[in-house]
């Protein structure tokens, strides 16, 4: 079991909970762990892995989760409202309570030791954004959204 890690910028100022140089350097030095730095072949590395993980603890719908369904990629994802919107625990793929190391940690496992899994949480992810995040389903909620607004006429009067 590998773990790699492409990012964009580590450090951002905006974001004094982002990672710096320092808190990466000691995972640099594991033998399992390959910190490969800012990448332009994501969509590529992701291809390639066995399964995505989105640890966050707050967020809002984390692209990278329709990164993932793109490539066909079974996720693990952190039980966060962005996350719950498209992942169904066992169906499209596996969530674990937020900050809960242990819980993600028996994740990881089933996901590496079930293949069968792994590719039927991947199919199910990738059907449920096809369905749910195109552009033509994303089209009609905002139409339906603007029709419900004018229906409903401006509170003012």
């Amino acid at each position: 079991f590998r773990w790699t890690a492409p990012h964009g910028k580590p450090w951002r100022p905006a974001n004094p909970a982002s990672l710096t140089a320092a808190n990466l350097k000691p995972w640099k030095e594991i033998p399992k762990i390959s910190w490969l730095g800012h990448r332009k072949d994501v969509p590529e590395r992701m291809k390639a892995a066995d399964c995505v993980v989105i640890p966050s603890y707050r967020e809002g719908f984390p692209r990278v989760l329709l990164e993932a369904a793109a490539a066909v990629r079974p996720v693990i994802v952190s039980d966060i409202p962005g996350c719950r919107e498209l992942v169904d625990p066992g169906k499209t793929g596996l969530i674990f309570s937020s900050r809960n190391i242990s819980e993600l940690a028996a994740a990881m496992e089933q996901i590496h030791l079930q293949p069968a899994l792994r590719e039927r949480l991947a199919l199910g992810l990738f059907r449920k954004a096809k369905s749910k995040c195109s552009i033509a389903h994303v089209s009609k909620a905002y139409e339906n959204l603007f029709q419900r607004a004018l229906r409903a006429g401006h509170p003012r009067g």
